[in-house]
């Protein structure tokens, strides 16, 4: 569904409504665990400063702020906020972590960070993504990681109310990002396959498109 620059308003409008009604009355809750390519990808990194775009019920700002990092997390959704709050304070977490409720479209965070975090930007409503995660990478300070992950293709049984979605092939995200070797090492580019478990009890493999990236120190 195209937009132009004329309907922008309706474009961040719609975002918002749609993410709340999302988290109002299809996703209401989280299994508790962190992403597995949060884990794999950070788990030996030295606490810092991370940001997460798109945080959800918290899981991944949470398992951060376990390790000792300083967290970030922007959601567009309040419901969503509210929850990952409620679940930080029970874990006595919330001093590590500052939760935004922020339309990408409108603002991003000015500070730099050491992570990055950029998991499933994907929306039914058309948003400007690519100058989104540009944004991202750019907050990412010298020597720290900028990790995203996308879904390479739909996911079955995935309730989607855009009946075009679009996934972006993995070389396509990768050059809008404008990462040019110059200034970053490219730790991992890869489309692997996962296998979930759907509610009723059904297989399937899901395809991800993950990019790491660290920003070099001497620019």
């Amino acid at each position: 569904m195209h937009k132009d620059a004329s309907s922008e308003g309706q474009i961040i409008s719609d975002n918002a409504a749609f993410w709340e009604d999302y988290y109002q009355h299809k996703r209401t809750q989280s299994n508790g665990k962190p992403s597995a390519a949060l884990v794999r990808f950070t788990t030996d990194l030295p606490p810092g400063r991370a940001l997460e775009l798109g945080c959800s019920h918290g899981d991944d700002a949470l398992w951060l702020a376990m390790r000792g990092w300083q967290v970030v997390a922007v959601d567009i959704s309040a419901i969503a906020l509210k929850r990952a709050l409620a679940k930080a304070v029970a874990a006595g977490l919330d001093h590590r972590i500052d939760f935004r409720c922020l339309d990408l479209l409108e603002s991003f965070p000015e500070e730099h960070f050491d992570l990055v975090t950029a998991f499933f930007l994907q929306s039914p409503v058309q948003i400007p993504r690519a100058r989104i995660l540009r944004q991202a990478a750019g907050a990412v300070a010298p020597g720290g990681l900028f990790l995203m992950v996308d879904h390479g293709a739909m996911p079955p049984s995935a309730e989607m109310e855009h009946p075009h979605p679009e996934f972006p092939a993995l070389e396509e995200t990768h050059s809008q990002l404008n990462a040019h070797a110059s200034h970053w090492e490219t730790v991992y580019l890869d489309s692997p396959q996962r296998e979930v478990e759907l509610p009723d009890g059904k297989k399937v493999s899901l395809k991800d498109n993950i990019i790491a990236l660290r920003r070099k120190r001497s620019e």
